[in-house]
């Protein structure tokens, strides 16, 4: 049998499983191909997406090829602000828990925690 690979693909024709040796005896799938043919595609082998900086790829499938979208990737630079903010909430917190910790509670018993 020739090399093929299984593919399922959602409605969109995003490709969501991939399976690059389908009837391998000790690591495929265990089917047979009227099986896998009912739940997916079985297709010659297809590149590796391009590596496109600040681009993500999606496989998609036509129904008669694979190829590849490339979707933007959300900014690091966001992830960072947005950590560097959580950041300083957290600190902000602590510096509270502590005044009550240490100085209101003691002021209200009398003495210690």
């Amino acid at each position: 049998m020739a090399y093929v690979v299984y593919i399922e693909v959602d409605e969109k024709g995003i490709i969501t499983r991939q399976h690059r040796d389908p009837f391998n005896p000790i690591t495929g799938l265990k089917k047979t191909m009227s099986e896998l043919l009912i739940t997916g595609f079985l297709i010659d082998p297809f590149t590796e997406p391009e590596i496109i900086e600040g681009k993500q790829p999606m496989a998609m499938f036509d129904g008669a090829k694979v190829y590849y979208e490339y979707v933007d990737i959300e900014d690091p630079k966001t992830d960072k602000e947005e950590l560097e903010a959580l950041k300083r909430k957290v600190d902000t917190q602590d510096r509270v828990i502590e005044e009550i910790l240490f100085t209101i509670i003691p002021e209200i018993t009398g003495g210690g925690i």
